[in-house]
Order: structure tokens, then sequence, then C-alpha cells
């Protein structure tokens, strides 16, 4: 099957000298670059990583480590507490955009396809994000435990085995643990396990009293150890002296640990110490050191190390090419810090999986026979819906909807705005279907035909479906018949007031109908494609239309929540009226919803001793879920009063002023975080008691 060459336009030679300028550039770089390295690229909807399961074309989990020029981890170039978008800024204070200055995506086997591999370029809302997780289910962490049982130790030994312990209970179910004693001599009391129990079992187990110091020996074994180990490894070492028994030598040391990528974690316990040495050993080989003054200091240094070395980045990126052709991609990174940059790639297939694509088509006029025939009247509208729906089993790219027009009809306007539009034809087109996926396209269309009275012209109008690869042409064409009839029945008129509104927000509705009609109704549409047709109906059972006087209709259209994700939504309200020959008329009016969301306090200046209670009063744009945190200004955490779905429009809660134990608060001033969806608003204000 020939490759497809997707929905871009193809400045191929230029892309390609770029490409060459690019990778040239790469080879220039010396090795004090950022090491970026991908561990998993995957799009299987199996893989669920950072809250966010994997998918096609959006979005593809790619699982990256960051390392110095040390092989020390960093940390800090994204959140641990949520996802980060263009435009957000870093733990560490730095504009994420930057950090992660480019990603790009292209096929494997030729990397100028697509012509355009700039994953932030893309015309979407979302093209992007990056999280940090301290912990990957899958994934664990080696540590190489050396401790030190010099004679000097004393009863210190106890506090440090304590210390371990804790390490061991608080690691995840993967991570691996191996246990190293050495004084005089060395020995290594459990090799790399995820068992706690054999740990726990070694933990107190005393090494042969052999007088000295052999920390460059102990370190040496403990490096040896973590050769073939799954994970990431590291070696954590504690001592209150300095070496004076090894075999090895400090160079040796560094030496063993940087060939095999073995960061050394040192921690200096006491005050008769070479910190010097200490710290060279952390430094030369990407660990840190840390000074504990007591044994007991041991525990706290245990978990922040434990931490430094935990931890992976998780990219979700767009695809450039958003179609199932069989292709393997390329993620293309460069992270820049601190001034120096790095470049990693990581791989994953696409699998090559056709679509099929088929079209709907309705119509709605102003009249339906009997028989079931579609009426209009000559210059009348006709409200014509298209759904085209993927039934799979692939993606759909560069989906293209046709809809030829009959003689004598015209396009008018659409709720989604074509491509194209000429005398006969109107043309949409859908950049990509995902599987089961339906798209609603409504138009409307008007009858410049003259009929004679009571006669009936057919209009036949058919649309059809195309798209690459489509396994299925047998459903791509439907059609339907319109019939113009030669007796004119006057229109009715619809109004709507305010024009723009917020989610939640009132629309008031008046009709007049110029002649006295039979029966009338009120049909709501909204963007999602779903109607209401009860709307109003006690008001319009006990109401009729006199003739030229407009009548305001109760109640007013409440129903505004948004229904889709766009930042604005168009909702078509339709008048009908029945005549008494069987006429149906009808006319159209729309309003826009626009997506608001807000967080209000009802007062800056709060006293909870008068038990009246605090309004936390929030706007949705959607019908979403809703938490609002309560801290003080240190950042300390107080409660959480709001966690719940919540519908569009304006929420309340009042809070009692009392913490998560129920207790009130004391006076200061205090922060209240709302967050919903990618909405996150805070108010600060002040309690008093």
């Amino acid at each position: 099957m020939a490759r497809r060459r997707f929905i871009y336009h193809q400045p191929v030679l230029l892309c390609t000298l770029l490409f060459l300028l690019y990778f040239q550039g790469l080879s220039a770089r010396g090795n004090d670059s950022l090491k970026v390295t991908f561990e998993r690229v995957s799009i299987q909807d199996t893989t669920f990583l950072g809250g966010m399961r994997g998918g096609f074309p959006f979005p593809v989990l790619s699982i990256i480590t960051v390392q110095n020029q040390k092989n020390s981890y960093i940390h800090g170039l994204a959140d641990t507490s949520r996802w980060l978008f263009p435009g957000d800024t870093t733990q560490l204070g730095l504009p994420v955009d930057s950090v992660w200055s480019r990603i790009w995506e292209t096929h494997q086997e030729d990397v100028s396809i697509p012509s355009m591999p700039d994953v932030k370029s893309l015309a979407f809302d979302t093209t992007w994000m990056v999280t940090e997780v301290e912990n990957l289910e899958g994934y664990g962490v080696s540590v190489a435990m050396a401790m030190d049982y010099s004679t000097s130790m004393g009863t210190g030994i106890n506090a440090a085995e304590d210390a371990a312990r804790t390490f061991i209970r608080q690691k995840n179910d993967l991570d691996r643990v191996a246990l190293i004693k050495f004084n005089g001599g060395v020995r290594v009391f459990q090799t790399f396990t995820a068992d706690t129990i054999p740990l726990m079992e070694d933990i107190p187990k005393k090494p042969d009293v052999v007088s000295g110091t052999a920390l460059y020996d102990a370190l040496y074994e403990a490096i040896t150890l973590c050769e073939g180990e799954p994970w990431r490894s590291a070696v954590m070492a504690y001592t209150d002296g300095r070496d004076n028994s090894s075999t090895r030598t400090i160079q040796e040391v560094i030496d063993h640990a940087n060939e095999r990528k073995v960061p050394i974690f040192m921690i200096g316990l006491g005050g008769r110490l070479d910190v010097d040495v200490l710290t060279q050993l952390a430094d030369s080989t990407g660990g840190v050191y840390k000074h504990a003054q007591t044994a007991e200091d041991l525990e706290a240094i245990y978990l922040s190390v434990y931490g430094l070395i935990r931890g992976f980045y998780i990219l979700a990126t767009r695809s450039t090419d958003p179609f199932t052709n069989g292709t393997t991609r390329l993620v293309d990174i460069d992270v820049l810090y601190q001034g120096v940059l790095g470049r990693g790639v990581g791989t994953y297939q696409v699998p090559l999986i056709p679509p099929d694509v088929g079209i709907h088509k309705s119509a709605v006029t102003d009249s339906l026979s009997s028989e079931g025939r579609y009426l209009v009247f000559p210059e009348d509208t006709i409200s014509y819906t298209l759904t085209v729906t993927n039934h799979g089993p692939g993606l759909a790219g560069l989906v293209r909807i046709t809809d030829l027009f009959p003689d004598s009809m015209a396009f008018l306007d659409s709720f989604q705005p074509p491509d194209t539009v000429t005398v006969d034809s109107v043309v949409w087109t859908i950049p990509m279907l995902r599987v089961n996926e339906s798209v609603q396209f409504q138009y409307r269309a008007v009858a410049h035909v003259s009929v004679a009275p009571w006669e009936e012209m057919p209009m036949v109008n058919t649309a059809r479906v195309s798209c690459e690869l489509d396994a299925n042409p047998s459903n791509d064409t439907v059609s339907d018949t319109v019939y113009v009839m030669g007796r004119v029945f006057p229109k009715p008129e619809i109004i709507l007031f305010p024009k723009h509104v917020a989610s939640g927000d009132p629309v008031n509705v008046e009709v007049r109908s110029p002649v006295r009609v039979k029966r009338w109704d009120l049909h709501v549409l909204h963007a999602d494609g779903s109607q209401d047709t009860v709307y109003a109906d006690s008001f319009i059972a006990m109401n009729t239309l006199i003739p030229d006087e407009w009548l305001s209709v109760v109640p007013p259209i409440t129903d505004t929540a948004m229904r889709t994700s766009g930042k604005e939504e168009r909702v078509i309200v339709t008048l009908y009226t029945w005549g008494f020959w069987g006429e149906i008329q009808s006319d159209t009016a729309h309003f826009t919803i626009r997506s608001v969301n807000n967080f209000l306090l009802d007062k800056n200046t709060y006293f909870p001793d008068d038990g009246t209670g605090l309004d936390l009063r929030f706007r949705l744009s959607s019908n979403r879920n809703a938490r609002i945190k309560i801290y003080d200004l240190s950042g300390a955490f107080i409660v959480e009063p709001v966690d719940g779905p919540y519908p569009a429009g304006w929420n309340s809660h009042i809070w009692d002023g009392r913490d998560e134990k129920g207790r009130l608060i004391g006076s200061g001033t205090y922060v209240a975080i709302l967050t919903s969806g990618a909405f996150q608003k805070a108010r600060k204000f002040i309690v008093i008691r």
C-alpha cells in the first residue's frame, strides 16, 4: 500500500534542508549537554500515566528522564501536583515552554514527513503538556545501602538501623534494596531484593568486629552489586570517620561508579569527617553530600535522598500526523536548563487500520405532509443536518463532506462555517475523525423557485463523504427529496435577548405571527445536536398567538449550560406554526453561550465566631467537578470544603470557618483556591476572632 502523504502542504525540499541543518547542529554538540532519556513512548489505552490514559493522536505519552553532566537526576522542570501547559511555570520558577524548548514528531523512515513536524505549532487548544511524577506504575529504583559499623559509631548504630527500617518500610513494591555493612572489613548481608522481610531480618545483624573504616571498599562493592539491576541504581552510604582500611582508592571508586552510571549519595555523620573527600565522592558521580549531626538525622536524609533518585517526567503530545498509517514515529525533543541543552528521541509504532466513514442526512422544513414527505414553500428555508460517522476500526483523516444542491436551491447559512461554498455545492473538511465519533453539520438553504398554487415540485439533494483509505464506500452517499408547494403561508417571527449570555444566565423569548394559526411550538437545538422539544409546553398550551402582537414566553430559557469544550456555543431556537390547512411555517433565532468561570467570596473579612459562615460562590462554564482548598499564608493546608460535581452556572457553599478536624481557625490571612478542569482562581480573605 502506498504511503499516504497526509493533509499538510508539502514544502518538501525546504523542510529536508532544515532537517539536515538541524541534525548537523546536533552532531556539533559536546558532551556537556543534558542527558534526556526516553524510557518508553506509548499510545495504548492500557497505559495510564499521571492520571492520563494513552491514545492516538492524543495523548502520546512519553516517560522521560533528565540528567545533568554529572548524571544527577534533574527535578522541578515540570510540576508534581498538576499538568503544565504552555505559558505555565515550572516548580523551579522557569517558563515551561522555554525548558521544553522543542517538541517535534516525524516519521522514522523519512524525517521530512510531515512537512510541519513542530508539535507546538499545531492548531489545537491542547498540543502538549508535561508533569512530573514521583512514583510510576511498573517502575522502581535500586538502592544499595552501605552502613558504617565501625566501633566509633557506638550507640548511634541503633538509631542508624531504625532509619534504615523506616526507609525500607516506605519504599514501593518494585523498589529493590541491598544491604552492605562495613568497619575495617566489608560484608554483603543482603543482595538486591524487593522483599522487605529478609531486609528487615538483616537490619539488626552485626558484622564481625574488625577495627578500621573500609569506606572505599564498601562503596566499590555496593556499586558492583548494582550491575544488571532493572531500575535506576544508586548507592546511599553513611560514615562517621575517614577511610583507613580500604584496598581501593577513591579514584577507583569514582571511575567504577561513573562507568556504571551509579551515583553515590554520601552522608557524613558527626564531626570527625573529611568533608572534602565525601563531597568529592558525591559530586563526581552525580550524587549529593549531606551532613547528619546525629544518627537520628539519618531517617530524614534517607527519605530526602530517596526523593532525588525517584521521579519521571510524563510528556503528553499530540501527533503531528494523526492518521493510523502503520508508520514508526520519532518523538524528538530539546530540554534547556541553566543554559545547557539536551536532546532526546523516543519511538513508537502507529498501527495500520483503515476507517469506514459513512454519512446520514435529515431535513427539517416548514411543513410535513401526512404521507411523511418534506414540504416547503417558495423562498422558504430548509434546515439540513448531515451526520458523518467513523464506524472504524481505524482513525479517519482528511474527511471531506460535499453537499450538492439541486437547481433553484441556494445555500443560506450554516452553524459550522463551510470551507467552500459555490452556486451548486457546499464543502466541509475534518482533519481527523476518531473511531465511533460522529460530527454533525447543520445548514440552511432557500428554495428559489416559482410553483403554481397547489403544485409540488421535487428537489433532490445529495451529500457524500470521502476520506483516505476508506474501507467501505457503500455508505458514502445519501440523498433526500424535498417538495416545493405552491401555496403560501406566512412565516412567524421569533426574537431572543440578550444575544450573548454566560452559562446559567436566562434568555428571553418573544414570538409573533402575522396570521391566526391553529397551533404553535418552540424547539431548542443545542450545540451538541440535542434538542429540547418540550420547552414552554405548558405556557404554549395556555396561550394563543394574536396576529401581529408580540408575546413574551414564560419562563425564559434557563438551560444555558455549555455542552461542548469550545469557548462559545450557538443555540438555535425554532418557532413552528401550523395553519388550518396543515401548512407548517417556522422562524429561527439564536443566542451564543460564552464560557465563563469565576470565583467570589461574599466578604473579604470573616468573623467565624458570629456563626454566619463564609459564602464561597463560584461559576462554572460547564457541568464538571470543582474543588476548593483553603490554605494559610505559609502554605499550610486548612480544609477542603468543596469537592464534587457541580452544574454549570453559579454555585454556592457556606463554609463554617472550621479546619479539616472541625476546629475554628485562628485570626490571620488565608487563601481559598478553586480548581475546576483547566480553570484555577485564588481569593484572599482575613479572619478576625
